[in-house]
């Protein structure tokens, strides 16, 4: 603050009216802005009260309001982790509730009233597991993933379906952290595991095939090349291809020396030549940091390989819109017959009389009616159906074509090992003759499994085997309707029937002979003898309620060997829903570490923003004192000029 100075008698009084008005007016609005950082408390209040501070306050009180919504949601997602883990710690209390109960009921001997007592005890423990997963915290399912509208588990007949998404609900706690607050039961319970996936469907490459899907999805990013006939280099651009086509286009275009290029597209990839087909010398290489040549197989630097210049096997991964005329190498598969679902003793029919293209046929299996969802992994291109309802058998079989087989979705084929019949138990063998069959001319086929490794092996044995010739000959295939193993002859003067010696159970294993039985008795179908067999290779979803149902069932029929095969899965489900817990219990944690870290930071910015802007009342009170007194003195000297007499005029 600047003092004037005093007037002395050689300046005109009215100058120094002047100077001390300029003086008081100066002094007014100064006491104006510091009565007003007074009673704001701040020192900016306006951008010209200081431009440089306002903006870096401008700056402060955004990151300050995005530290405090980063706090909201933190305590938003504190409340989400908070009852996942309730949840979480209900699913693990009742599993190893469930382990007791399970230990108790493979005791020998138990009575009915017994068994039953601890099967309904399991199904109290699965009646938990369900009301825990169908949780509902503020309008969303726990353990339903992010998008639900309807409770996620739900008990029909006497299985469980599973009705909920694998996507998470998630809340972004930080600038870079989108933390997942909840679970699905997926994760927690295993629910909708993968019960088929299809093979590798070998998609031909075609103009529509997209450079993406090359490789198996590795992909081909097109860059420039650049192509010579021996007489100098032309750069040729591929930047906009997209597709086989737009590549194949481009270089269709090229002419070198006058001589056009034709590009010819293979079932495996391209192949480039000169149009007249005369040979000569072609050199193609990649321009600068480009690696399109290379990578589609056709870099020829030297112009050393003859024509035609072929690409290496594309590979391209199966996506939605790839035809099924395009599959299998490019001679197509019929599917037209569809194939069978079988759900328990549930069966539905994927109709594909109507389908072009593998998205149609994941179409048809998700409006067949069963339990299943069926999509396309985005890595691999194999087609995934996932078992959606637990304590039931899923098969996958024919439909009187062979649809499943060529989508590579039959659940049992004749590549099953016999190592993964009777669910993994295996069976008994007598080191001889393990199978009998009795033709319908009354001779006999004795079949020994030792050695054979899959179920093509045994039916290999009874079509080859050395005494089963003539036209009563049996030949063993797999059902073309469902699955299994079906035996088939002439009819004659005896009964086609299979066998069991005593001491084996291959016959049971390979579905052909019911369980408790020693034999099994053809029927006549228009003048043939057929046994058709069960499904040797029943798919179960493995997931926890899955494992409980079948206990269930298992400790009621006093089925211990069942109880002991399926024991085991309960410490494996024990330590997945452990191990989720422990998961949920680390996010909390640092859920916990950041939102500490934003607390301490909007302290941060608020003292840095009161820097900035807020007023010292120390020096503002002293600045006001100060302008006071000077306004003070201001109106004391203008009062003094102000006072004239006829002595000033002298």
């Amino acid at each position: 603050m600047s003092l004037l100075p005093v007037s002395t008698p050689r300046t005109a009084d009215g100058l120094t009216q002047q100077r001390l008005i300029r003086q008081l007016n100066t002094d007014s609005l100064a006491l104006e802005d510091l009565y007003t950082q007074l009673s704001t408390g701040q020192r900016v209040n306006t951008l010209s009260d200081d431009p440089a501070a306002a903006i870096t306050a401008i700056s402060l009180q955004a990151s300050q309001e995005y530290s405090a919504t980063m706090l909201r949601n933190a305590q938003s997602a504190e409340g989400y982790l908070n009852v996942t883990d309730t949840v979480s710690a209900t699913i693990d209390n009742a599993l190893i509730e469930a382990q007791g109960t399970i230990i108790a009921g493979a005791q020998e001997p138990l009575g009915e009233e017994e068994r039953d007592a601890y099967a309904e005890s399991l199904a109290l423990t699965i009646d938990r597991l369900i009301t825990a997963a169908n949780q509902n915290y503020r309008g969303h399912y726990v353990l339903g993933g992010a998008i639900d509208q309807s409770p996620p588990l739900a008990r029909e007949e006497d299985f469980v379906v599973w009705s909920g998404t694998t996507a998470l609900q998630s809340t972004q706690i930080s600038k870079d952290w989108l933390l997942d607050t909840g679970i699905n039961a997926q994760e927690s319970l295993g629910v909708g595991a993968t019960i088929a996936s299809s093979n590798d469907l070998n998609a031909a490459i075609t103009r529509d095939t997209p450079l993406s899907t090359l490789y198996g999805g590795g992909g081909v990013t097109p860059s420039v090349i650049r192509a010579s006939g021996g007489d100098g280099w032309t750069d040729i651009d591929l930047r906009a291809a997209k597709t086989i086509g737009d590549l194949q286009d481009a270089l269709n275009n090229v002419a070198l020396e006058g001589r056009q290029l034709d590009v010819t597209v293979t079932s495996t990839g391209i192949s480039i030549d000169y149009a007249d087909g005369l040979g000569g010398t072609l050199s193609i290489d990649d321009v600068g940091e480009g690696k399109t040549a290379d990578r589609l197989g056709i870099r020829n630097p030297l112009g050393f390989s003859g024509l035609p210049l072929v690409s290496h096997n594309l590979n391209p991964t199966i996506t939605k819109s790839v035809n099924l005329a395009d599959t299998n190498g490019g001679a197509g598969i019929d599917v037209s017959a569809g194939f069978k679902i079988s759900q328990g003793n549930r069966e539905f029919t994927v109709d594909l009389s109507q389908a072009e293209t593998v998205e149609d046929v994941v179409v048809a299996i998700n409006l067949s009616g069963a339990d299943v969802k069926a999509s396309i992994d985005s890595k691999s291109g194999q087609i995934e159906i996932a078992g959606l309802a637990d304590g039931v058998d899923y098969s996958i079989g024919e439909n009187g074509g062979n649809a499943a087989e060529l989508l590579g979705l039959r659940t049992s084929s004749a590549a099953t090992k016999l190592s993964e019949l009777n669910r993994g138990l295996g069976y008994q063998t007598t080191g001889g003759t393990d199978l009998t069959i009795q033709r319908t001319d009354g001779s006999m086929l004795e079949i020994d499994v030792d050695g054979a490794e899959t179920i093509g092996d045994v039916v290999d044995r009874i079509n080859n085997h050395v005494d089963n010739i003539g036209p009563n000959a049996v030949t063993a295939s797999l059902r073309t309707d469902g699955n299994g193993i079906q035996l088939q002859s002439i009819a004659g003067t005896s009964t086609l029937t299979i066998g069991q010696p005593s001491g084996s159970s291959v016959g049971e294993a390979l579905g052909l002979i019911a369980a408790g039985d020693s034999q099994t008795e053809a029927v006549d179908e228009a003048g043939n003898a057929v046994i058709r067999g069960d499904d040797y290779k029943p798919v179960e979803t493995g997931s926890t309620l899955d494992t409980l149902l079948r206990l269930q069932v298992a400790i009621r029929a006093g089925d211990i060997p069942e109880i002991t095969r399926l024991a085991p899965q309960m410490d494996q489900h024990l330590q997945q829903s452990v191990q989720m817990r422990a998961d949920v219990g680390s996010r909390v944690q640092n859920l916990n570490n950041v939102r500490q870290q934003t607390e301490e930071l909007s302290i941060e910015l608020s003292a840095q923003l009161s820097n900035q802007i807020d007023a010292d009342f120390a020096s503002v009170i002293s600045e006001m004192t100060a302008r006071q007194q000077a306004m003070q003195a201001s109106l004391q000297v203008i009062a003094q000029i102000s006072q004239l007499t006829v002595l000033n005029f002298l």
